[in-house]
Order: structure tokens, then sequence, then C-alpha cells
């Protein structure tokens, strides 16, 4: 029925060589049950179809409304010992149906329909307890297949974690690492992918990352389909017109073991997203970053996260050639009545080390913080920020105001005609934690647009308590700040 659960739940592997379908619904594997210690995979078959499609309904024709409305898209879970394999030819569609609603017969409202959310997760519940010997990550996720989410409002979120990931460059092609293209990022119409590796995550140099909304349009064929009627051939992925409202697509990469989480994303690295959209980059062990993050009037946050050992080798780094930027911005464009129309977006947020504890790092809720079995309290380190922030000369973090001109109709008499009015936008905020250490050579921008309100800079290198036997003597804070131009 519309709106079920499908649940397999199991000690041993589970292979799919069909179609499970829950419109609305859900579908959930779990191969982690038991204590068997082998190897247990997930496993969908060439041609495989996992189907949680949101439900069609189109109040028009009808004329009497529907009783259960289930427009958006369900959900997709699969947690798995050991791989998750997807076969040539198997999908997962999360996608939304829709729902036109109507007023005295005539259709009223935009459809509405949100994509469902896709979880993927190999080696599930495999970490070990931190301050033991780093867990070995023997599954892996290979995705021949589709993963898809699309929404009249936006996709769901996709999730995959394994033991290793690489965006752009070559296929490694060492049987244990996920490749994938950058063009994976306009595919499947998600509104969040999120990428997270146990060992290390790597964004070759170069690669070019857009994150775009596709929301679904409508065609001429949906005026008249029933509820119920199959979505194929009603709606079709595009591009959302200036003045829909549509999720923005988020990214999450993130590379978490406390021993060998790196997290690199290379030199002349693009990643640029519709405004308003948070770019997140989290690591365990070592982050560094050298590319450019173009986040219009939205949010970046960058953390360096885990068991604090006081291991001074550790470091966010973010290099010369590096570019935080979330500038304000002001859109311009006609709306449904042909009429000057705007959007203001004020400058946005860079944060370093505020948000390490962040639940879209993990790929399970217990994972962070957790303390080997009959551990003395006070004898493990407490999860926190780690490592010294570097921040190179040449870089630079931008959360700067934004300025545009809008046309406003102006009435004198029987006459129109068109008044150009500036408008401008508050800026944003740079907010760095950095407990072991800050080096921050880099230019810093948050001026006001036009005139408006400048942003704020705030660092905090509050220490943390060493744990019990740690001989380690965290240094005397010292800050000293040398301006060479106006941060506002």
């Amino acid at each position: 029925a519309n709106g079920g659960a499908i649940g397999l739940n199991t000690e041993a592997t589970i292979a799919i060589d069909g179609q499970l379908v829950a419109h609305a619904g859900s579908i959930a594997f779990d191969t982690s049950l038991g204590t068997l210690t082998t190897r247990r995979d997930a496993v969908l078959k060439p041609g495989a179809l996992l189907d949680v499609t949101g439900v069609w309904t189109n109040d028009v024709p009808d004329r009497v409304p529907v009783a259960s409305v289930l427009p958006n898209g369900g959900t997709v879970t699969i947690h798995a010992k050991g791989s998750v394999l997807i076969g040539a030819g198997a999908l997962i569609d999360a996608t939304s149906g829709g729902w036109q609603q109507a007023k005295g017969g005539v259709a009223s409202g935009p459809i509405t329909g949100l994509g469902g959310d896709i979880s993927i997760v190999s080696n599930y519940l495999v970490l070990g307890p931190y301050g033991v010997a780093p867990s070995a990550y023997p599954g892996r996720i290979t995705l021949n297949g589709g993963v898809r989410s699309y929404g009249f409002g936006g996709g769901g979120r996709l999730m995959l974690a394994t033991s290793d990931i690489r965006v752009g460059g070559s296929d490694p092609g060492d049987g244990r690492t996920l490749w994938l293209d950058p063009s994976f990022f306009t595919q499947g119409g998600f509104s969040q992918y999120g990428l997270i590796s146990y060992n290390g995550l790597t964004v070759a140099p170069g690669s070019d990352i857009e994150l775009h909304a596709q929301p679904l349009m409508l065609t001429p064929a949906a005026s008249e389909a029933r509820s119920g009627s199959s979505m194929t051939g009603l709606a079709v992925p595009g591009v959302p017109l200036p003045f829909q409202s549509v999720r923005p697509v988020n990214l999450v990469l993130s590379a978490i073991d406390p021993s060998t989480g790196t997290l690199v994303v290379g030199a002349g690295v693009q990643i640029n997203s519709d405004p308003g959209a948070t770019v997140k980059l989290h690591a365990g062990r070592q982050l560094t970053f050298d590319g450019v993050i173009n986040a219009p009037g939205g949010t970046i946050n960058f953390d360096l996260y885990g068991p604090q050992w006081n291991d001074r080798a550790q470091t966010l780094w973010i290099g010369a050639d590096a570019q935080l930027l979330a500038r304000g911005l002001v859109q311009t464009f006609l709306d449904q009545g042909g009429r000057p129309a705007y959007r203001m977006w004020a400058g946005g947020t860079v944060n370093i080390n505020e948000n390490g504890g962040d639940p879209d790092a993990y790929p399970y809720a217990a994972y962070p913080g957790v303390a080997a079995a009959g551990a003395v309290p006070g004898s493990t380190p407490g999860m926190g920020s780690l490592g010294a922030v570097v921040v190179q000369a040449g870089a630079l973090i931008d959360v700067s105001g934004g300025t545009g001109t809008v046309a406003f109709p102006v009435r004198s008499g029987l006459s129109q005609t068109l008044m150009s009015l500036p408008l401008k936008t508050d800026a944003g905020a740079v907010n760095i934690i950095a407990s072991q250490g800050l080096l921050l050579d880099a230019t810093l921008l948050a001026r006001a647009g036009g005139g408006a309100t400048g942003g704020s800079l705030s660092i905090d290198q509050t220490m943390w308590t060493s744990h019990v036997g740690d001989t380690y003597q965290q240094p005397i804070g010292q800050l000293i700040l040398t301006q060479a131009q106006s941060f506002a």
C-alpha cells in the first residue's frame, strides 16, 4: 500500500534480484544484526529496483479531493556490515509525485512534492572505540546503477559512506575506492550530496563540482492526468524559474576516522552553488583545502574534529590559492505576472571549527564520542576541535554584502514609468575556533553592500583540558591581531 514500509534485517547478506515498491513509504536493509564478525553485504543485482516514489494527485479533473495525499518521495536506507554492491541498470528511486490543488475546478497554487532521502552505508557499525588500533574497513560501495530523488520543490538528501572516496581525476581501480566523476553532482536531483569516507576523501586538483537545483517541471500531459497516474511523462527535470522557491543543493564532504580520516581538496577545485546553499568539509585527522568555494549568501563550514589527543601534527590547512566566498547578492527578475521583482541575499557565514559534531558528517548517530568499554572516566579524551588552524597568505575569505538595482513602476496620472532603485545587503560573519594555534594570514573581507551594515569576525582560542596521563603541556594562549585594511 502507498506509504507502507519494507524492512529486511538479518545476520546474512541481502540480495535483491527484482523490484521492491513502497510508494511514498520506506525501504530499509540492515545486515549488521547479531554478533557475527563476518562480512555481510547488501546487493542490488543488475536491473533491480527499489521504488519509494511519491504519488500523483490532481484535484482538477478529480473534482473531489483525494482523502490521502502522498506527494513526497519516501526513504531508502541501506546499512551493510560489509559492502553495498549496486549492479548495472539497478535503480534506487525516491523521486516525488506531485499534488496539483484546485479552486473552483481550476488549478491553484504551485505543484507540491519533495524528493525523499537515500542513505547507503558500508562498514556499518565497524568503527572500533577510539584509543585503540585504527579500524579496518573491508566493505566498499560499487555504484554501477543509478540513484535519484527529483522533486517539484527540490530533491532529497543522498548519503554515501564507505572506506575511501575520490572525486575527479582518474579512477584508482583498487577495488576499494568509490570513484565519482564531478558530473555525478549534476545528476539525480538531490538537494544534498553527502560523501562520507572512513579513511580518506580526495577531490582531485582541477575538479569542477556544480551544485544547482533541478526541480521537476510539469509537461502538458499532466493537466488531465487523474490521481494515481504514473509520473512517467508528467514531469521532467528542468532549470528553476527565477521566482520559484526551490531547495538549494548542499554538499557534505567528510573523512571521519580519528586515525586515518584525511580530507584533501586539491588546487584548482571549483565548488559552485546556488544562493543560500551550505558546503561542509569535515575531517577526523587532517583537513587540507586549496580550492574555491562560491556559495552566495550561503554557509561554509570547515571542521577538524575528533578525540582530543594533543597531536601537534594535526592541522586544518587552508592553502594560498584557497577562496571561501559567501558574498551577498541581489537578484533581479520578472515575476509570474511580468512585473519587476527582486530577491536579496545578505553576506553568508564562514565557520572554522564551529560545527564539528554536525550529524551530517557521520554515517550513524553513535559514531562520534564512543569511548572504549570500561574506560576510566577522564582516561580518554573528549571530543572537540583539533589541531592548529593555518590560513596561508594569498587565501581569501569574503562575506561581503551585495548591491544591485531594481526597476520599480511609478505611476503619474494615467502614465507609468520605471524608476531605478539601488539595493544593498548586509555583510556576513567569519567565526573561527583555534584551540591549538592559529595562523591567519589570509585576506578577510566583510564589506557592507553599498553602505549597509558591515560584517563580524569572531576568534576563539579557548584551550581544552588534557585527559588523565597526558603529559603534553599546552602553551599559554596569546592572540595578536594586525589589521591591514578595514574589515567592515
